[in-house]
């Protein structure tokens, strides 16, 4: 799932999923912190393939798409391939509907909804309990590692993408200094690796001075802290500029609490449920720091998440 919840959506009215669309999706990222994606089909044609292939969050059939495939009949082939994934069935027809739960079995995961007025409440309902399924502390480690690594993968590419297109020998020889002067612990273990590095190999020193998301999100701060130098505020341009490269900038800052140190958390911490159920970690090198996970916090992170990868998107448009 991460940030995207897929649909797998068979319905031959293209016209009907269009118009049912926007309210889900607003719905996932006003109420979940998720974005929407459907994948639609007129049939149930090529339901193995797709099943298959795809890591689909939910299935949603109409019960009679045409005389020989129905909705029905979808069930059937995804629960004879022993697919679990849960499916949502609607048509007008409540007698049709009753007549499938009566006929088919394997029924575990299907839920129904009567009428195309309905479907709408009803996505919105299973949608949420098949987030709250997954939505655990350690689904979470797994979201929030593997969203790093892509917001990593997002920094070290502005990074060398901004030096390789650059001329400027001397901003380079400040960005390397910069990282020679730091005296913090964080980077003293990688003074013998960067020593001897010059301007023409910026990108190879990239590569090693910023081989963590920390050393990344340092080095782009520094890019950024480049960039407002070089405007020239006395021109209404250089001013624009420079109040789009504070707010990426400030955008920017929130990384290193709502990603950083919260993987840090999620990688070195004990969880336990407190009375209400709810999920604690407990960080032992910082007494009396804890985490409580409920619905709101999972929602926030998530929107955290793509918050940021957004914003390295706005970086990468705005640095020279």
């Amino acid at each position: 799932m991460r940030l995207t919840y897929r649909i797998l959506w068979f319905e031959n009215e293209a016209e009907f999923v269009d118009e049912t669309k926007p309210g889900i999706a607003s719905y996932l990222l006003d109420d979940l912190g998720l974005e929407l994606e459907v994948d639609v089909h007129p049939s149930g044609d090529d339901v193995d393939a797709l099943l298959t292939s795809g890591d689909y969050d939910l299935v949603v059939t109409d019960l009679n798409l045409d005389d020989n495939d129905t909705g029905k009949a979808i069930i059937e082939r995804i629960r004879a391939d022993e697919i679990l994934t849960e499916v949502l069935l609607y048509s007008a027809d409540g007698q049709e509907i009753e007549k499938v739960i009566k006929e088919t079995s394997g029924l575990q995961r299907v839920s129904f909804a009567v009428g195309r007025a309905a479907l709408s409440d009803r996505l919105k309902k299973i949608i949420t309990l098949t987030v709250k399924k997954v939505q655990d502390v350690q689904n979470l480690r797994g979201l929030v590692i593997a969203e790093a690594i892509d917001l990593e993968d997002k920094m070290l590419e502005i990074i060398n993408a901004h030096f390789s297109a650059s001329t400027d020998d001397a901003e380079k020889g400040d960005f390397i200094k910069y990282h020679y002067g730091k005296k913090d612990e964080h980077f003293k273990g990688l003074l013998s690796k960067i020593s001897g590095h010059t301007p023409d190999k910026i990108i190879e020193f990239v590569e090693i001075a910023c081989g963590e998301m920390m050393s990344k999100y340092i080095a782009l701060n520094k890019l950024i802290d480049s960039a407002k130098a070089k405007q020239d505020v006395s021109t209404n341009e250089g001013k624009a500029k420079m109040v789009v490269l504070k707010q990426l900038e400030a955008e920017l800052n929130k990384m290193q609490k709502e990603v950083i140190e919260l993987r840090n958390d999620l990688a070195h911490v004990q969880g336990e449920k407190d009375a209400q159920g709810r999920w604690i970690l407990k960080n032992k090198k910082k007494p009396g720091h804890e985490i409580v996970f409920d619905n709101d916090k999972y929602v926030q992170i998530r929107r955290s998440l793509r918050a940021h990868a957004y914003n390295l998107t706005e970086i990468a448009k705005h640095l020279p």
